[in-house]
Order: structure tokens, then C-alpha cells, then sequence
């Protein structure tokens, strides 16, 4: 005995609009393909913010709620160096750390890669990813279903280091130094760390404007450390010219997208220390989304290297007066950040840590 033709028709209609549905939510699912950047392999679930020290690319974060969450992975694996897809919304799988209650908003925990319970139900978290549609119970790692609603942020609104650099090294001893640096298209903060011979430098500027000496700090045998930055520099490539007593000189230039133009640093710290020195080690005041900096200035050829997490070195070099030049960052933390270096040998050294404010 045959189905009847209605009930024919109602299955088979039932049967288009569930696939179709299914069709329809594969199709308008926003998905972004980005390169990994992080250095590890990311699989389906983890959570990633924007690398702008690469061309559309994501790394990890270990900064909770942060703000510059960029997707979600929802290819299987993705290689580091290789591209895969994101997604910004939709129910999606996510990699998430303790205990996480269903109906409860995430946001990015400090581990990296994984997402956290906010303990709100509502929007409002700083760095909102979503809202947990099942839950995980245990302190331990796991995974849940959200539905997604991230946003990405107004990139002018947070605090990004821009990708030209400019390293700078003349053991020479002369009184003027100058080289180009360029200001990437967008930026609003202009960071000079100096490292040079003798006493503070009389002027330093930018395209002829002066820079505002933000901090300095020097010995009796002539290692000095200072930083010098201008508000809204002139974009493109211009010269910067650094005027001091006869010696050589180090430099290192970077531009920023997103500082606080009004009040750019919070409180720097300095110090000295003598012969005999094999580590160093500051913790400025910062807050989360700052960048902290700092600059060591050394001698007797000893050469240094960052040991604080997560502190990466920028630029360490060793001029052949056997003084050096050591430019680390790091991503700040609430409270303070811990930024330390040490060398196998010993050596005297000025030192200056700091955080640019990144609200």
C-alpha cells in the first residue's frame, strides 16, 4: 500500500525547507579567512584577536576581555603560517576554561586560545563574544556551543603598534645623528627609545618638529637611556635628527594607531645600576590594553636578553664601544607589568620601563 500523495507532498516540502534551512545558515554564515600568526596550530573552537604586525592575520591572546577578538576558528586544524577560516557569529563550537554556565555571556580568557564565563547574562563585558547556548562544568579545559555576536572594534580606538620599524646603530662619534624613519597611514603616536653616548641629548626631532622628552636616565660612564615621542606625527617617511655630545648613538622609532593623544604615558620608571650587574628588572603601572616598553642602555660588550612572559625583544644590539642598545614590549596587565633582562656576564646599565596607555 502506497503513501498517500498529501502525506508525500508534506514530507517531501518538510524535507526541502530543512535543507534549505541547513543550505541557507552554511551560505549566510559570515566566514573569514585570515593567516595564523599565533605560531602554534589552532584548531576548530579557539578564539583569536587581530596581528596587525602582519597583513590580515590573527594571533592568541593571554589578556582577559580582550576587546580585539577577531573570530572564532572553525576549520578543523590551521597550521601556523597557513590561512583557515573564522566566524563572527552563528553557533558555533568554542574552546573554553573553567566553568561556564549555559546562558551565560563569554568573553577571552587569559589562556591562550580559550573563552570564559563573564558571569553576565547580558552584554556589556568588555570583549563580549557571545552567549554560551550549553555549558562545562570543572575548572579544566573544554569546549561549548555560543551563539556568536562578535564585533569587531573600531581599530582607530585601540592602542596597535604599526609595522614599520626603524632600528638605528652609528658607532661613530659625531654630534648630529640622523636617519628616516616612515610613519604608517594612520598613526597618531610617534615613539623614539635613544640609547646614546654621554649626557642627554639637546635636541631630537621629527620632519623639524621637536619631540617631547618623555623620560631619561644616565651613569657616570656614559651610558644613557631616553625616550622622546610627538603627538600626530607627520605621516610618511621624514628624517629624525638627534642632536647630543660627541659620540655614538642607538636608536629605535615605531609609530602607534589609537593612543591617548592627551595623555599618551603613564608614570615611567628608571634606574641605575653598577658594575657587577647580570639582571635588571621594573613593573611600571599599565593597565589592560596598554603596551609597555622599555629601553636598557649597557656596556662592557654584555649582551642581554628579555626574561618576563610574554616580554618580547624588539631590538638588542652591541655597538663596537662595547655599549648596547636593548628595546623590549609587552602587552599590559591590570595593576602593573613585570619586565626583566639579564646577561651572562655583567655590565653596568640605565634602565627605563613604561606603558603606553592603550585607553
Amino acid at each position: 500500500m502506497g503513501w498517500p500523495l498529501s502525506s508525500i507532498i508534506t514530507n517531501g516540502l518538510q524535507g526541502l525547507a530543512s535543507q534549505f534551512n541547513n543550505l541557507r545558515s552554511d551560505a549566510l554564515r559570515p566566514l573569514h579567512s585570515k593567516l595564523n600568526n599565533s605560531g602554534s596550530v589552532l584548531d576548530e573552537g579557539s578564539v583569536v584577536v587581530y596581528d596587525f604586525s602582519a597583513a590580515n592575520a590573527f594571533k592568541t591572546t593571554t589578556i582577559q576581555g580582550d576587546p580585539s577578538i577577531c573570530g572564532i576558528v572553525i576549520s578543523s586544524s590551521i597550521a601556523a603560517g597557513a590561512s583557515g577560516y573564522l566566524a563572527r557569529d552563528g553557533n558555533q563550537l568554542v574552546k573554553v576554561t573553567g566553568v561556564v554556565t549555559a546562558g551565560n555571556r563569554l568573553i577571552a580568557s587569559s589562556t591562550p586560545g580559550y573563552a570564559m564565563d563573564s558571569g553576565r547574562t547580558q552584554r556589556g563585558a568588555t570583549g563580549d563574544i557571545g552567549i554560551a547556548t550549553t555549558g562545562h562544568a570543572g575548572s579544566g579545559t573544554g569546549t561549548v556551543y555560543a551563539d556568536l555576536d562578535i564585533h569587531p572594534f573600531a581599530s582607530s580606538n585601540i592602542l596597535q603598534k604599526l609595522p614599520t620599524v626603524t632600528p638605528y646603530a652609528n658607532a661613530a662619534s659625531q654630534t648630529v645623528h640622523t636617519f628616516s624613519h616612515e610613519v604608517d597611514s594612520g598613526a597618531n603616536l610617534l615613539v623614539l627609545r635613544l640609547s646614546h653616548y654621554g649626557t642627554p641629548a639637546t635636541s631630537v626631532t621629527y620632519n623639524g618638529v621637536a619631540m617631547t622628552l618623555l623620560s631619561n636616565t644616565y651613569d657616570a660612564y656614559n651610558n644613557d637611556s631616553e625616550i622622546y615621542y610627538l603627538v600626530n606625527p607627520p605621516i610618511g617617511a621624514h628624517d629624525v635628527s638627534i642632536t647630543q655630545g660627541s659620540g655614538w648613538c642607538y636608536a629605535y622609532a615605531e609609530s602607534y594607531l589609537g593612543a591617548n593623544t592627551t595623555s599618551p604615558f603613564r608614570t615611567p620608571l628608571t634606574t641605575v645600576l653598577g658594575t657587577g650587574t647580570s639582571a635588571i628588572a621594573l613593573s611600571p603601572v599599565s593597565a589592560l590594553l596598554d603596551k609597555v616598553i622599555d629601553i636598557a642602555t649597557g656596556d662592557n660588550s654584555a649582551v642581554w636578553a628579555p626574561t618576563g612572559t610574554n616580554q618580547s625583544s624588539e631590538y638588542v644590539n652591541v655597538n663596537s664601544s662595547a655599549h648596547s642598545i636593548n628595546c623590549s614590549t609587552k602587552d599590559g596587565t591590570a595593576g602593573n607589568t613585570a619586565m626583566s633582562w639579564s646577561t651572562s656576564s655583567t655590565s653596568r646599565i640605565t634602565y627605563i620601563a613604561v606603558a603606553i596607555r592603550g585607553s
